[in-house]
């Protein structure tokens, strides 16, 4: 199976670097373990910071600590030892934002990141808060109410079969703040307006199914 693409978004330099790479970090794992593909580009403080330590072994014959080998250290830096400006990082995360599948936003202030997510909304890719929520849209009950035939046979395929009302819908259901009766007002809403030829039978077939949704 192929494990979808997502982009880690959060903060990098500004704030406790330390709480930034680890909070990074344990999103990461989450994200393997749940079977996604994760960019973690917090990585970017141990660029260039490689070293080789001399590493000892003590030799009981000669009494003395031989050398051995090298360990490889790496301390973090919030530029990152490679000789890069703040922009060309960002530039290279836009692109890696751009061959992602969805955008996990992680908490705190940060522009690099502010910038990643709305660029993934311009580029109609879905942004998310929780890895809870990104394993529901793809593996979950909102994924599968929101691959319904109706909606698939109205919508062309983008990214991993999303449409940005796919992203729309999916936000309605997996954050809870509209009812199914909010859903059908909005989906009623849009069917009169005349941008889709749907029939009542395919609409309230789809409705039923994101209710499921949004009620387990």
């Amino acid at each position: 199976m192929s494990r979808p693409v997502i982009y880690i978004a959060g903060p990098i330099s500004k704030g406790d670097l330390l709480h930034n790479v680890r909070q990074a970090d344990t999103a990461f794992l989450a994200l393997v373990q749940a079977g996604f593909a994760p960019i973690n580009p917090m990585l970017s403080v141990y660029a260039g910071a490689a070293k080789g330590v001399p590493a000892y072994t003590y030799d009981p014959a000669s009494d003395e600590d031989r050398m051995t080998g090298y360990r490889v250290v790496a301390e973090a830096t919030r530029t990152s030892a490679l000789p890069m400006r703040h922009q060309d990082w960002l530039d290279i995360d836009l692109a890696f934002v751009e061959r992602s599948d969805a955008v996990l936003r992680l908490p705190g202030e940060s522009i690099g990141a502010a910038a990643e997510v709305s660029h993934a909304e311009v580029k109609q890719i879905p942004v998310f808060y929780d890895v809870a929520h990104v394993t529901d849209w793809f593996f979950g009950n909102a994924r599968r109410s929101l691959s319904h035939p109706w909606l698939r046979r109205l919508l062309p395929p983008r990214r991993n079969g999303m449409s940005h009302t796919d992203n729309q819908l999916s936000g309605w259901v997996r954050r809870g703040l509209e009812d199914v009766d909010g859903i059908t007002h909005k989906l009623t809403a849009i069917k009169d307006g005349g941008q889709w030829m749907v029939r009542d039978a395919d609409l309230r077939s789809f409705l039923a199914a994101v209710g499921n949704a949004a009620r387990n």
